[in-house]
C-alpha cells in the first residue's frame, strides 16, 4: 500500500477514532511524566496528534501538532493547539525546532522508520528529546505468535521495531537513549489476560479448528461479511506488547 492510498484511508477514517478518557493511555502517562521530569521544557510537538488530547493534557509550554484528519485537526485547533502542518513529511526542512517530539503509535503507520525518526530529530533542539511508542516485536507474546499476531493484522501497520532497534538506529543518528518502558495497552483483570491467553495459544496451535469454530458462530467474530476474518488472529490487548521510548539529542 502506497502512502497516498495510506493517507487516503485516514482522512477517510471516523473524526470518533482513537477518543481516550483522560489518563486511559499508559503511553501518554509515562511520557507526560518524562516532560515534566525535564528542565525548561517549553515546546513540544505531537507529530501524528489527532484531535490533540494529549497535548491538552500538558500544561507550562506552548503546545504543536501535525495531524492529516482534517476533522480531528480543527478539533486540535479548538483545543489551543497549532497545527503546523499536515503530514510527517512537512517537517523536511521545517525551519523551527521544539524541546520535546513525540509520536504516539505512528511510527508503524510509516514506510521507512527510520527516516521518520530522522525528520522528528531534525526539528528538536539540540539536548531536546523525541519521545515514540508503538508495537514491541520482542514482546513474548509476538515471538510466540509469529506472523499470526494480531498486530500484524492491521492493514495499515507496515512497520515493526523493537527497543534494540532504537539502540542501533540511535547510535547511527548521534542520539542517546534516556528511558523505555514496556506495557499494555490495556491492563485487564486476571480472568482477561487468561482468556486472552487461551485464546491466543489455541489459535496459533490450531489455526483451522478456529476457522471451524467461527464459521459455526463461536468465538465473537462474524464472518459472514468477509471470509479472511476465517483466519483472523485473536487480539491480545493485555499482551505488554507496545514499549515507549526516550531519545534524547547532542548538544551543541
Amino acid at each position: 500500500m502506497s502512502k497516498i492510498e495510506l493517507d487516503a484511508l485516514y482522512r477517510a477514517g471516523a473524526s470518533e477514532n482513537w477518543q481516550h478518557s483522560s489518563g486511559g493511555r499508559p503511553d501518554w502517562a509515562l511520557a507526560s511524566r518524562w516532560i515534566n521530569d525535564l528542565k525548561g521544557t517549553k515546546s513540544v510537538l505531537d507529530v501524528g496528534c489527532f484531535d490533540g488530547q494529549f497535548l491538552a493534557s500538558l500544561d507550562g509550554v506552548e503546545r504543536f501538532g501535525v495531524e492529516l484528519h482534517e476533522a480531528a485537526t480543527e478539533r486540535a485547533k479548538s483545543r489551543g493547539i497549532e497545527i503546523v502542518g499536515a503530514d510527517y513529511e512537512s517537517l523536511a526542512g521545517f525551519s523551527r525546532c521544539f524541546d520535546v517530539v513525540t509520536a504516539f503509535d505512528v511510527i508503524e503507520h510509516v514506510h521507512d522508520p527510520g527516516y521518520f525518526v530522522r525528520l522528528l530529530v531534525d526539528v528538536v533542539k539540540p539536548g531536546g528529546v523525541v519521545i515514540i511508542s508503538t508495537g514491541n516485536t520482542d514482546a513474548l507474546s509476538w515471538r510466540f505468535m509469529g506472523s499470526r499476531y494480531w498486530y500484524c493484522t492491521i492493514a495499515e501497520h507496515i512497520s515493526f521495531i523493537n527497543p534494540r532497534w532504537c539502540s542501533w538506529l540511535a547510535d547511527r543518528q548521534g542520539l542517546e537513549i534516556d528511558r523505555v518502558q514496556i506495557f499494555s495497552h490495556k491492563q485487564g483483570t486476571r480472568p482477561e489476560k487468561i482468556k486472552n491467553l487461551v485464546k491466543n495459544v489455541a489459535y496459533r496451535l490450531a489455526p483451522g479448528l478456529a476457522a471451524f469454530a467461527r464459521r459455526r458462530g463461536m468465538g465473537g467474530v462474524d464472518v459472514s461479511g468477509d471470509g479472511a476474518l476465517l483466519l483472523t488472529p485473536p487480539n491480545w490487548l493485555t499482551a505488554r506488547d507496545h514499549f515507549i521510548v526516550m531519545m534524547q539529542t547532542k548538544n551543541g
